[in-house]
């Protein structure tokens, strides 16, 4: 019997710590389901249930259904509902298990899924589990598709020090036995005292993302300006079309930074001028020229694929319930924002190469997801068909005609029921893979007035 033992362990916000104080039996089972049950052998075993057979080679996920179906033996939950197409992993007791194999994977628990479920009190903390490197070697075929312990290790310490107000816990699994050593991955937060920390993550359409982040961006300025004696850190933290921003300050501080908020919505729905708001000459009008090229950012999308004349207020809401869900007092009232500007712009230069950088990552994600439905031996024609399609076409025109065959893909990989959507929903990053391929797809289709994803 081939054993697999915990490795390597990275803490972050004293993770390690809490864990063996609160919950260590927790951690103790953990180690035990991961040395004594879940071997290589058991693994190879696994039929994957949607096809009711046993692959030839180890696949991702064998290793997912085996670390499941024990789990779920030992009264874990599993597949906890988190929005769309999003599962919390297996949770027992506010703590979850998540096997990661690809880095941007790890990036999507930190940034989505976990602040969630943090914030709806079902979580408190988060379990990574990876395999190192050399296991991929010795057990799985095509082990370039796939990040090591090490590449996780290397990307966290890369991007350290962490903006993230909740602890975590990366393990480290490897069939090559040695004891581990615990590394606390640095932390923003550290040594910081009588700070609180407000964050809150927006998901924002492709045709609001530009203008959003950047009026979001723009608030660290105001804040410093107009409440210079109000020590705040503003970070904003970006993967794909979801934006966190986080705010830093001191205890008791609070209120003056959620009335800042609130005066901020004000100018930008126009019930308080730059000029009654700051003093400053110059930061008046900085601000104004944020503010306008707010309303190019808006206005040129709109001119594309002509919106409807509401859809400015689309943006005012979804930044509005994002800056909205920060105030915490039931007695304030919700925040509105509205624009209306009247620009027009032509910007067909950068639509072209916006068109061109989002087809080819098109032709890439369609790759990866074509190598993962390959592993679980789903049926991969149309993807081929559509691949080979694109890489023929050599006009703008071939191209955008090749868009109605690849939201078909996405729209057949939506139905979790069948199919190779049920394929994906099973496999560990078909989510992610499905969502970029949209998020590219969308991009391009709001050039051309085209259905959405």
């Amino acid at each position: 019997m081939i054993s697999i033992y915990i490795t390597n362990i990275l803490s972050y916000g004293n993770s390690w710590k809490e864990l063996n104080t609160k919950h260590e039996y927790i951690f103790k089972e953990l180690e035990h389901i991961i040395r004594e049950e879940f071997f290589v052998e058991r693994i190879r075993n696994t039929k994957l249930r949607h096809r009711n057979l046993v692959p030839q080679t180890m696949t991702l996920m064998q290793i997912e259904e085996c670390f499941s179906n024990i789990l779920k033996e030992h009264d874990w939950i599993t597949r906890i509902p988190m929005g769309p197409r999003r599962f919390l992993g297996l949770l027992k007791e506010e703590i979850s298990a998540n096997l990661v194999f690809r880095r941007h994977s790890l990036d999507s628990l930190l940034i989505s899924n976990f602040p969630i479920a943090i914030r709806n009190e079902l979580l408190s903390i988060p379990i990574i589990i990876t395999m190192e490197h050399d296991f991929y070697k010795r057990h799985v075929p095509k082990i370039s598709l796939y990040d090591g312990f090490e590449i996780v290790k290397e990307h966290l310490l890369s991007v350290s020090p962490l903006a993230i107000n909740f602890p975590f816990l990366v393990i480290g699994i490897s069939d090559e036995e040695h004891s581990f050593e615990v590394l606390e991955i640095p932390s923003l937060f550290e040594g910081e005292q009588n700070v609180e920390v407000i964050d809150r993550s927006i998901e924002f359409p492709p045709e609001y993302y530009q203008a959003g982040l950047g009026i979001l961006a723009y608030f660290n300025k105001i804040l410093n300006e107009k409440y210079p004696n109000t020590p705040a850190k503003v970070k904003i933290i970006q993967e794909n079309m979801s934006v966190k921003m986080i705010i830093e300050t001191e205890t008791g501080n609070r209120e003056i930074i959620e009335q800042a908020l609130e005066e901020y919505q004000q100018i930008i729905k126009g019930d308080i001028s730059p000029e009654q708001y700051l003093q400053s000459q110059a930061h008046i009008l900085e601000l104004k020229t944020e503010l306008r090229i707010m309303k190019v950012r808006l206005e040129t999308q709109s001119d594309i694929i002509q919106f409807q004349k509401d859809q400015l207020a689309v943006l005012s809401d979804i930044i509005s319930k994002g800056f909205n869900s920060i105030q915490h007092s039931q007695n304030q009232q919700p925040i509105s924002i509205h624009v209306s500007p009247s620009i027009q712009i032509d910007n067909k230069l950068n639509q072209k190469q916006v068109f061109e950088n989002n087809f080819a990552d098109m032709l890439g994600v369609l790759n990866e997801l074509k190598e993962s439905l390959h592993r679980v031996g789903e049926n991969i024609e149309d993807i081929d068909e559509v691949q080979a399609q694109m890489k023929e076409s050599s006009t703008e025109q071939q191209k955008i005609g090749l868009l109605g065959k690849i939201k078909s893909i996405i729209d057949k990989a939506k139905l979790v029921d069948e199919g190779i959507g049920k394929s994906i929903s099973l496999i560990n990053d078909g989510n992610d893979l499905l969502d970029s391929l949209a998020t590219h797809y969308n991009s391009v289709a709001s050039l051309f007035g085209l259905p959405l994803a």
